[in-house]
Protein backbone atom coordinates (compact mmCIF):
# COMPACT_ATOMS: atom_id res chain seq x y z
CA UNK A 1 0.00 0.00 0.00
CA UNK A 2 1.36 3.39 -1.01
CA UNK A 3 1.60 6.22 1.46
CA UNK A 4 -0.12 9.55 0.88
CA UNK A 5 3.24 11.20 0.30
CA UNK A 6 4.11 8.67 -2.41
CA UNK A 7 0.75 9.19 -4.14
CA UNK A 8 1.10 12.97 -3.90
CA UNK A 9 4.63 12.73 -5.30
CA UNK A 10 3.32 10.67 -8.20
CA UNK A 11 0.67 13.27 -8.99
CA UNK A 12 3.12 16.14 -8.73
CA UNK A 13 5.57 14.33 -10.98
CA UNK A 14 2.84 13.68 -13.54
CA UNK A 15 1.73 17.32 -13.52
CA UNK A 16 5.31 18.60 -13.86
CA UNK A 17 5.89 16.10 -16.68
CA UNK A 18 2.77 17.28 -18.52
CA UNK A 19 3.79 20.94 -18.19
CA UNK A 20 7.26 20.19 -19.56
CA UNK A 21 5.69 18.10 -22.35
CA UNK A 22 3.45 21.08 -23.20
CA UNK A 23 6.53 23.33 -23.49
CA UNK A 24 8.15 20.71 -25.73
CA UNK A 25 5.02 20.68 -27.91
CA UNK A 26 5.05 24.48 -28.05
CA UNK A 27 8.67 24.38 -29.22
CA UNK A 28 7.83 21.89 -31.97
CA UNK A 29 4.87 24.04 -33.03
CA UNK A 30 7.09 27.16 -33.19
CA UNK A 31 9.62 25.28 -35.31
CA UNK A 32 6.91 24.02 -37.68
CA UNK A 33 5.47 27.54 -37.97
CA UNK A 34 8.93 28.96 -38.76
CA UNK A 35 9.54 26.31 -41.44
CA UNK A 36 6.16 27.06 -43.01
CA UNK A 37 6.90 30.81 -42.96
CA UNK A 38 10.29 30.32 -44.65
CA UNK A 39 8.65 28.25 -47.41
CA UNK A 40 6.13 30.97 -48.36
CA UNK A 41 8.04 34.15 -47.49
CA UNK A 42 9.70 36.48 -49.97
CA UNK A 43 13.32 37.48 -49.46
CA UNK A 44 14.49 41.05 -49.50
CA UNK A 45 16.73 43.71 -48.04
CA UNK A 46 15.54 46.17 -45.46
CA UNK A 47 16.85 49.03 -43.39
CA UNK A 48 16.47 49.17 -39.62
CA UNK A 49 14.72 52.52 -39.07
CA UNK A 50 13.83 52.25 -35.38
CA UNK A 51 14.38 50.11 -32.30
CA UNK A 52 11.31 49.81 -30.09
CA UNK A 53 12.18 49.39 -26.42
CA UNK A 54 9.99 47.19 -24.24
CA UNK A 55 10.55 47.22 -20.51
CA UNK A 56 9.21 44.09 -18.89
CA UNK A 57 9.95 42.55 -15.50
CA UNK A 58 13.11 40.96 -16.95
CA UNK A 59 14.63 44.25 -18.08
CA UNK A 60 14.77 46.13 -21.35
CA UNK A 61 14.43 44.41 -24.73
CA UNK A 62 14.32 45.77 -28.28
CA UNK A 63 12.41 44.97 -31.47
CA UNK A 64 13.57 46.31 -34.81
CA UNK A 65 11.32 48.21 -37.21
CA UNK A 66 12.46 47.41 -40.74
CA UNK A 67 11.59 49.36 -43.88
CA UNK A 68 11.78 47.53 -47.22
CA UNK A 69 10.40 47.39 -50.75
CA UNK A 70 7.87 44.65 -51.35
CA UNK A 71 7.54 42.50 -54.46
CA UNK A 72 5.17 45.15 -55.89
CA UNK A 73 7.82 47.88 -55.49
CA UNK A 74 5.96 49.73 -52.72
CA UNK A 75 7.65 50.75 -49.48
CA UNK A 76 6.58 48.79 -46.35
CA UNK A 77 7.48 48.76 -42.68
CA UNK A 78 7.29 45.85 -40.29
CA UNK A 79 8.25 45.06 -36.72
CA UNK A 80 10.34 41.94 -36.28
CA UNK A 81 8.60 39.28 -34.23
CA UNK A 82 11.50 38.72 -31.82
CA UNK A 83 12.72 41.17 -29.22
CA UNK A 84 16.05 40.85 -27.45
CA UNK A 85 18.00 42.67 -24.78
CA UNK A 86 21.19 42.29 -26.79
CA UNK A 87 19.88 43.35 -30.19
CA UNK A 88 22.83 43.57 -32.58
CA UNK A 89 21.26 45.85 -35.19
CA UNK A 90 21.79 49.59 -35.43
CA UNK A 91 19.45 52.19 -36.89
CA UNK A 92 20.34 52.58 -40.57
CA UNK A 93 21.81 49.08 -40.87
CA UNK A 94 20.78 47.03 -43.92
CA UNK A 95 19.58 43.51 -43.07
CA UNK A 96 18.38 40.52 -45.05
CA UNK A 97 14.73 39.88 -44.32
CA UNK A 98 11.86 37.53 -45.08
CA UNK A 99 8.37 39.00 -45.40
CA UNK A 100 4.95 37.41 -45.77
CA UNK A 101 3.59 37.92 -49.32
CA UNK A 102 -0.02 38.58 -48.25
CA UNK A 103 0.83 40.41 -45.00
CA UNK A 104 3.80 42.71 -45.73
CA UNK A 105 3.89 43.87 -42.09
CA UNK A 106 5.02 40.40 -40.99
CA UNK A 107 8.80 40.66 -41.21
CA UNK A 108 11.55 38.43 -39.88
CA UNK A 109 15.25 38.99 -40.05
CA UNK A 110 16.75 36.14 -42.06
CA UNK A 111 19.00 34.56 -39.45
CA UNK A 112 18.93 31.15 -37.83
CA UNK A 113 18.22 32.52 -34.37
CA UNK A 114 15.54 34.95 -35.50
CA UNK A 115 13.72 32.24 -37.43
CA UNK A 116 14.25 29.11 -35.33
CA UNK A 117 15.57 30.36 -31.97
CA UNK A 118 12.32 30.40 -29.97
CA UNK A 119 11.31 26.91 -31.13
CA UNK A 120 14.77 25.48 -30.54
CA UNK A 121 14.93 27.00 -27.07
CA UNK A 122 11.52 25.67 -25.99
CA UNK A 123 11.88 22.23 -27.59
CA UNK A 124 15.56 21.81 -26.72
CA UNK A 125 15.37 22.88 -23.08
CA UNK A 126 12.16 20.99 -22.31
CA UNK A 127 13.38 17.93 -24.24
CA UNK A 128 16.59 17.91 -22.22
CA UNK A 129 14.64 18.23 -18.95
CA UNK A 130 12.32 15.38 -20.01
CA UNK A 131 15.32 13.19 -20.83
CA UNK A 132 16.96 13.90 -17.47
CA UNK A 133 13.70 13.19 -15.61
CA UNK A 134 13.22 9.94 -17.55
CA UNK A 135 16.77 8.78 -16.68
CA UNK A 136 16.34 9.68 -13.00
CA UNK A 137 12.97 7.90 -12.89
CA UNK A 138 14.41 4.77 -14.53
CA UNK A 139 17.30 4.68 -12.06
CA UNK A 140 14.99 5.14 -9.08
CA UNK A 141 12.70 2.36 -10.29
CA UNK A 142 15.68 0.07 -10.79
CA UNK A 143 16.95 0.86 -7.28
CA UNK A 144 13.50 0.17 -5.76
CA UNK A 145 13.21 -3.12 -7.70
CA UNK A 146 16.64 -4.29 -6.46
CA UNK A 147 15.76 -3.41 -2.88
CA UNK A 148 12.42 -5.27 -3.13
CA UNK A 149 14.01 -8.67 -3.95
CA UNK A 150 14.81 -10.49 -0.68
CA UNK A 151 18.30 -11.93 -0.52
CA UNK A 152 18.69 -15.67 0.13
CA UNK A 153 20.62 -16.80 3.14
CA UNK A 154 23.60 -19.11 2.57
CA UNK A 155 21.54 -22.00 3.99
CA UNK A 156 18.80 -21.37 1.42
CA UNK A 157 21.35 -21.37 -1.42
CA UNK A 158 22.81 -24.65 -0.12
CA UNK A 159 19.41 -26.35 0.15
CA UNK A 160 18.37 -25.16 -3.30
CA UNK A 161 21.55 -26.49 -4.88
CA UNK A 162 21.24 -29.91 -3.19
CA UNK A 163 17.53 -30.26 -3.80
CA UNK A 164 18.19 -30.30 -7.56
CA UNK A 165 19.98 -33.61 -7.05
CA UNK A 166 17.53 -35.18 -4.66
CA UNK A 167 19.93 -34.98 -1.68
CA UNK A 168 18.21 -32.33 0.41
CA UNK A 169 18.20 -34.71 3.39
CA UNK A 170 22.01 -35.15 3.22
CA UNK A 171 23.47 -31.65 3.23
CA UNK A 172 27.13 -31.46 2.31
CA UNK A 173 29.41 -28.50 2.70
CA UNK A 174 29.36 -26.29 -0.38
CA UNK A 175 33.09 -26.76 -1.06
CA UNK A 176 32.73 -30.56 -1.59
CA UNK A 177 31.43 -31.70 -4.96
CA UNK A 178 28.31 -33.84 -5.11
CA UNK A 179 29.02 -37.27 -6.64
CA UNK A 180 26.33 -38.99 -8.64
CA UNK A 181 26.42 -42.70 -9.31
CA UNK A 182 25.41 -44.14 -12.63
CA UNK A 183 22.94 -47.03 -12.51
Amino acid sequence: MESRAAKRGGWIGAIVGLIILAFFGLGLWLLAEAIQFVQIAHRGQGDVIELIADSSGDGLSYSAVVEYRGADGRLYQGITHISSSGYNYRIGERVEILFHPSDPGEVRINSVFSLYGPGLIFAGASGLILLILWIVRARLRKRVAVQAVPAKTPAQHHETDLSKYGHAHEPKPPHQPTVRRMR
